[in-house]
């Protein structure tokens, strides 16, 4: 038994020094949205205190990549998950960034608590070589991806509307009310943890296909977000739209383009967080406030 312990210990000490010397690819590929998702929560539990700003949210947010700001923000935004389980990431991070934004879109989905325990488990930050982006067969994957051809930026007429014809139905009927309760009600004990601990949360909603905006699923999303949250910012969709023409590529995701557009609106609204402190000079004493978050 102890043989078999040795050689696996000299191989994973083998292959830490490879990924942490040897050649990477530029980009990270991995096999499905599952590990996307660990991939997203390990790279944020690596340094949990380190983003001023945080994005949660769906897949709708995680369109957004990184056109929220490099350096400053971080997208915790969760495919196929909604604001809860990213929120349940910070609560066990225990961190508490300057600003938190809530994503608004997809409110009938809880906490995905098998994700949030896989993803903040301590081992692949102890050891690099354990993270998801690291599997071999995941380094391989990343490093045949840069030959494949870059998606298509824009919408197909087909899928688009194939895709809008789905939607339509989902978007005619209203969420389960108890449903929708109970998802604000934990939102609204998640809310409670970070203001108590000096994080400012606004809710912003995504734009998507103007076919959808008026049907009785959206209208009821953006009341029940009024309702529960009367005294918090809620940025709208027609706010992000007003810099871009939105088509989406499915009617929910918006196109690269379309996302880019969105990600610098949202930028506006980060106010000072992202600024570095300004030093006082040689002539002045007190420290020089912040810019003041837009209105």
């Amino acid at each position: 038994m102890r043989v078999p312990l040795a050689v696996a210990a000299v191989l994973l000490c083998l292959y830490s020094a490879f990924v942490a010397y040897g050649p990477r690819p530029r980009d990270v590929r991995l096999q499905s949205g599952d590990q996307q998702n660990r991939h997203v929560i390990e790279t944020f539990m690596r340094d949990p205190g380190r983003p001023a700003v945080v994005l949660v949210g769906s897949s709708m947010s995680e369109r957004l990549g990184e056109e929220i700001g490099t350096g400053c923000a971080y997208n915790l935004a969760l495919g196929g998950e909604s604001a809860l389980t990213g929120l349940a990431v910070l609560a066990k991070a225990d961190a508490t960034p300057k600003q938190v934004f809530i994503e608004t879109n997809v409110p009938e989905r809880g906490v995905n608590a098998r994700l949030v325990d896989e993803g903040t488990r301590a081992l692949p930050r102890w050891i690099p070589a354990l993270a998801t982006r690291n599997m071999p067969v995941n380094l391989l994957f990343s490093a045949l991806a840069r030959f494949k051809s870059p998606a298509p930026r824009g919408a197909d007429a087909t899928v688009l509307r194939q895709a809008l014809d789905v939607q339509r139905d989902v978007y005619a009927h209203p969420i389960p009310p108890g449903e929708l309760a109970a998802n604000l009600a934990a939102l609204k004990a998640q809310v409670r943890r970070l203001e108590g601990a000096g994080s400012r949360v606004v809710f912003f909603e995504l734009p998507i296909h103007p076919s959808l905006e008026g049907t009785p699923r959206a209208l009821q999303i953006r009341a029940a977000f009024v309702a529960a949250f009367p005294s918090h910012r809620l940025l709208t969709a027609d706010q992000f739209a007003a810099a871009a023409t939105i088509s989406t590529i499915d009617g929910v995701h918006l196109t690269l383009d379309e996302a880019k557009s969105v990600g610098r609106r949202l930028q506006d609204w980060y106010g000072g967080a992202c600024e570095a402190p300004t030093l006082p000079t040689a002539t002045t004493s007190h420290s020089i406030s912040r810019a003041s978050s837009h209105g």
